[in-house]
């Protein structure tokens, strides 16, 4: 879908009928919703409930979450943040720091008595490189792969080469921080669309590229009559 059309039920229930159509599935007997644009939530939600008169569970820290949340304003948190640490306390328990590799790069902790304690929000891989080739006048738009080395040969190795490392380097002193703060060693979850390049510069204990969606299914299961 794209982005212009996010805030349209329309366009939404087409997008939604033709998935289900291609990937011959049944209609859906209920459905859980993350989103952080909140037109689109509306339009989606809207859109199910005309194609299939379900009331979407729509994921906030109002509902149930089997947390909670001792920072000063949950109903500013991410509905991915919220679904991340849900699926997080659910699948792993123990004290863990979850890390979105997403647009922008987020941290999440969660205790072990399932207390959300805070986190932090960095720009992403993706939007670091935007950004130096939007504000600077000669470094080039690359597609991130890889670096072949630390020290790159020509500019675009030199860029990758910085957001990846510089990437890894902030997580891993993010971490000690946050663990220094806290008093408490951390489990790190890795997600997000960016985790696979930057996961083998640091230390990490779970890979879970679907661990929103885990999060969305725990949720619903929390949140209906099933």
């Amino acid at each position: 879908m794209k982005t212009s059309d996010s805030g349209d039920s329309d366009a939404c229930a087409v997008t939604v009928n033709a998935f289900i159509h291609d990937n011959q599935l049944p209609n859906p007997v209920g459905a859980a919703l993350c989103s952080v644009v909140p037109s689109a939530t509306r339009a989606m939600g809207d859109a199910i409930k005309k194609n299939f008169g379900i009331e979407p569970v729509v994921v906030s820290s109002g509902i149930k979450t089997g947390l909670t949340f001792s920072i000063t304003n949950p109903d500013g948190l991410g509905a991915d943040r919220i679904a991340n640490a849900v699926a997080a306390h659910a699948l792993y328990g123990g004290n863990v720091l979850v890390i979105d590799f997403g647009t922008a790069t987020t941290f999440c902790v969660i205790t072990e008595q399932g207390e959300y304690k805070g986190g932090m929000i960095m720009p992403g891989p993706g939007m670091s490189v935007e950004a130096l080739a939007e504000k600077t006048a000669k470094l080039p738009m690359v597609n991130l792969t890889q670096p072949k080395a630390v020290l790159g040969d020509d500019t675009a190795d030199h860029i990758m080469s910085g957001v990846i490392f510089g990437q890894a380097g902030a997580v891993d002193r993010i971490k000690t921080e946050i663990e220094r703060e806290i008093q408490a060693k951390l489990e790190v979850i890795a997600t997000g669309g960016y985790a696979e390049l930057i996961i083998p510069f640091i230390r990490v204990d779970h890979i879970n590229p679907h661990l929103t969606l885990e999060g969305l299914r725990v949720l619903y299961e929390l949140n209906s009559e099933i």
